[in-house]
């Protein structure tokens, strides 16, 4: 352990319970348009491999319903592709699509190498959770590359 990893943990040890963070809410962008850079890796998510699509908000361009909360600058949310399943393959060449044509690049590896905090519109159109109808998952449904 590097001495500074160990004064974090030393401090972390050493404070209230009041100075710790609460854990994060799930909260998914309300349905609509926004301005946000995105980045895409690879990962695991339970022992499946995912390509991950990672927004950070810089606008809201139109919410669906102008009655719904806006998110604030600097939120971010996340959208997961499943690439041991088809229609995560199928989800993942949507998403690529504009990329590939704004870059003039079709392999797949060099899009998610490229896809590194670009400046994008997508419009979002969250889908609910098979199990737990209350949970909603931000889902692009078009983007263009600014």
């Amino acid at each position: 352990m590097s001495e500074t990893t160990l004064m974090s943990l030393t401090s972390l040890l050493g404070a209230s319970l009041d100075d710790l963070p609460d854990v994060p809410a799930f909260v998914t962008w309300p349905d609509g348009a926004y301005r946000c850079s995105v980045s895409l890796d690879l990962k695991e998510i339970n022992d499946q491999p995912v390509a991950e699509a990672v927004y950070t908000l810089k606008e809201v361009l139109e919410l669906a319903n102008s009655g719904d909360t806006p998110p604030l600058p600097g939120a971010t949310n996340n959208e997961a592709f499943f690439l041991n399943k088809e229609i995560g393959q199928g989800k993942l060449k949507e998403f690529l699509l504009p990329f590939a044509s704004h870059f003039g690049e079709p392999n797949v590896q060099a899009l998610i190498d490229l896809i590194k905090n670009i400046e994008i519109d997508v419009v979002n159109k969250a889908r609910k959770d098979k199990e737990d109808k209350t949970r909603r998952y931000f889902t692009s449904i078009a983007i263009e590359v600014v």
